[in-house]
């Protein structure tokens, strides 16, 4: 897949490569062997005797996850907040590469004010199983669209000196048992559908890419000479630095062996390598391909320069445009029958009920970024209808058979590290079934990190509006599109299947098993 943009690093490949190489030349084996593992869960380990710091990174493809444990590198007391912005998925809703580029180029600048020099992300894996927690991390099902969007995220970010993580390599389509399961894929379903957006990143000039939890074909990706030697580095041409996910390597001489760079968080499979050489079962030449490769790509950036720079925080005002245009752009308008929508403002009674009132839904684990000056559901309905507005979070049958429209919000929660059902809870089900039929003029607002089950109910309800995980002032953009002050325009990057029976990635559970509901 061809891109229009490419990204060049600040300092060549070449001659970062033999400034890598002399520094290589100068390591004893101990600290080379250091060095091919990270230190303290999210930096690179330091060489002191090489003048060589370590390098900062965090989560998320959807801003900055701050962590806690920062604070001992004065991570947070330059970067103390940090935009949630929306999903990934609602921004690939948008079909707009130049906002994905801002969007990125966003969270970079927000990089740059905590002096991280990696993000891990963007998250780019094909939208192929409705169930997948981290669905809400990615750009969907299309190849092409996909690879679009994360070729300008990809320029937009480094264009801030900050290294993009593609993630996760490869065929990485479910949380259910994520460091167990085994993805069996033929050659020609490899090229044409999980490969092409990892080819755009690249073709774009990104710097990083993680492998995944999973197994490709009986092989687990983080130690897989065919998914990162052959597939990765000689076919697609990638020459920066690979990375595992955390805790994703077993066996120390085929990780060593396999095209690998830096085992995360610390040396696991690796831990004995300095001994693996010496009795022979690895090569010390590939210890110091791993070592030039992890310093030739962090020498290219500018990343042992790195430090937390205040000024920047002066951008956050344009990020949060970025983030609400973001929401704006990319909430999916998918029914509006008798055109209920926009809501006149002519003294309409309208009840506002249901899930995520007054908290901002948002995708959990590693993508989760906490955001500041929340704008909740409740906070934008109320500043668009005032006085028309009853808020119940849970209306009795009566308030909802005297409004003139009620608007019903639900939701899912969706995380790394746990699949969630494609079917809403019954509970759930119900009420909806149940308001709309006391309330013919029900409009349902969903908050989803990917498609859910509404065959039930989605012709019994007047209007549908997809909000995805809308950010921390999205829910504006909601209510503008609620009262008709923004024309809905997004576009579904998935297909939302009618029952789970009908997804590509059905029976793909043991039986008997069941998913996490909460």
């Amino acid at each position: 897949m061809e891109t229009d943009k490419h990204f060049s690093p600040p300092v060549n490949f070449e001659a970062a490569g033999r400034w890598a190489d002399s520094i290589a030349s100068l390591m004893t084996l101990d600290e080379k062997v250091a060095m091919i593992g990270g230190d303290s869960i999210f930096f690179t380990t330091a060489i002191p005797r090489l003048h060589i710091p370590s390098v900062m990174m965090t989560d998320a493809s959807a801003g900055v996850h701050i962590r806690e444990s920062f604070h001992e590198y004065n991570y947070k007391k330059v970067l103390d907040r940090s935009t949630a912005f929306p999903a990934p998925i609602m921004l690939a809703s948008t079909w707009n590469k130049d906002l994905a580029e801002n969007y990125a180029r966003s969270i970079g600048e927000e990089c740059r004010a905590g002096g991280i020099a990696i993000l891990l992300g963007p998250g780019m894996n094909i939208y192929r199983n409705s169930q997948c927690g981290r669905n809400c991390e990615y750009m969907g099902e299309d190849p092409f669209l996909a690879g679009s969007m994360i070729g300008h995220y990809v320029y937009g970010l480094q264009s801030t000196g900050t290294i993009a993580t593609l993630k996760h390599f490869v065929a990485n389509n479910t949380d259910y048992y994520r460091r167990k399961s085994n993805s069996v894929v033929e050659e020609r379903t490899l090229h044409e559908i999980y490969l092409p957006a990892f080819k755009a990143g690249i073709d774009a000039g990104a710097m990083a890419v993680m492998t995944s939890y999973n197994l490709l074909n009986g092989e687990w990706c983080g130690q897989s000479h065919y998914a990162i030697h052959d597939i990765l580095r000689d076919e697609l041409g990638f020459k920066g630095l690979v990375m595992s996910d955390w805790w994703s390597t077993y066996d120390g001489v085929k990780m060593i062996s396999s095209g690998q760079d830096l085992e995360m968080p610390y040396r696991v499979a690796a831990e004995n390598a300095v001994e693996l050489v010496k009795e022979g079962k690895v090569n010390e030449t590939s210890i110091d391909s791993m070592v030039t490769s992890i310093l030739r790509t962090l020498y290219a950036m500018n990343a042992f320069k790195r430090k937390p720079d205040s000024a920047w925080l002066s951008e956050y005002n344009a990020h949060e445009e970025v983030a609400l245009q973001t929401a704006r752009e990319g909430a999916v308008l998918l029914r509006n029958k008798d055109h209920i929508l926009p809501l006149s403002d002519n003294g309409k009674r309208i009840l506002l009920t249901g899930q995520y009132l007054n908290e901002i839904p948002h995708e959990g684990g590693s993508a989760t970024v906490e955001g500041y000056d929340l704008v909740t559901l409740a906070d934008a309905m109320k500043e668009n209808f005032g006085a028309n507005l009853l808020i119940v979070d849970s209306a009795d049958d009566n308030a909802v058979k005297s409004a003139d429209v009620v608007i019903l919000s639900i939701g899912t929660f969706d995380s790394e590290g746990w699949d969630r059902p494609f079917n809403l809870p019954a509970e759930t089900e119900n009420k909806i079934e149940h308001i709309a039929e006391l309330n013919p003029n029900t409009v349902v607002v969903v908050n989803s990190g990917g498609g859910i089950n509404m065959s039930g109910w989605n012709e019994k309800v007047a209007a549908i509006l997809y909000g995805w995980y809308p950010g921390q002032n999205g829910m504006r953009a909601i209510a503008e599109i609620l009262s008709g002050k923004t024309n809905p325009s997004g576009k579904l990057p998935i297909t939302i299947e009618k029952n789970f029976k009908d997804s590509p990635a059905y029976g793909y559970m043991p039986k008997g098993d069941e998913l996490y509901t909460g």
